[in-house]
């Protein structure tokens, strides 16, 4: 029953991260920098967290239901459970982890890279946006740029242990 759970928890995560994605695609469509006010930074910088969150657990979920399966499907790599409660299908390709690592790329080149500092390689967890308790690290991406989001400690372990 575990991994019933953990496939319906995977596809909301997934739902939830697609619906973040195109809400910083359309912050993306915003041409003039003066349309950018100090509101638009604080909504973009809590969805940048929102993206950060899912991430994580699309990824914890996507290790979890592989420790509880063995592996995936050698021969399709996708998960499938049929005729799950409501007949609920469920299909998972383990590309998805993949698309992660490249679908916010389009960040360091948008209007919103003169407010944050984003990575010139894939950062699919936003460290380049983390602001870390180390003072020195913190005064290189306070020159670098304005914005910067907070990050647990257990958070920043979690990631740093993938």
């Amino acid at each position: 029953m575990i991994i019933i759970y953990l496939l319906k928890k995977l596809a909301s995560e997934i739902e939830v991260r697609e619906k973040l994605l195109y809400i910083l695609h359309e912050f993306n469509r915003i041409e003039d920098k003066e349309n950018i006010n100090e509101n638009l930074i604080l909504q973009i910088s809590e969805t940048l967290k929102n993206l950060r969150i899912v991430t994580i657990n699309i990824t914890s979920h996507f290790m979890k239901i592989k420790e509880s399966c063995g592996s995936f499907n050698s021969n399709s790599n996708k998960f499938y459970l049929h005729k799950i409660s409501n007949k609920e299908t469920f299909k998972f390709n383990k590309n998805y982890l993949i698309k992660m690592v490249t679908d916010t790329n389009f960040l360091r080149l948008s209007i919103l890279k003169n407010y944050y500092n984003f990575s010139m390689y894939s950062d699919p967890f936003f460290i380049s946006l983390t602001q870390f308790a180390n003072e020195e690290h913190n005064e290189k991406n306070s020159k670098d740029c304005n914005n910067s989001l907070p990050v647990p400690e257990e958070l920043f372990a979690t990631i740093k242990h993938w």
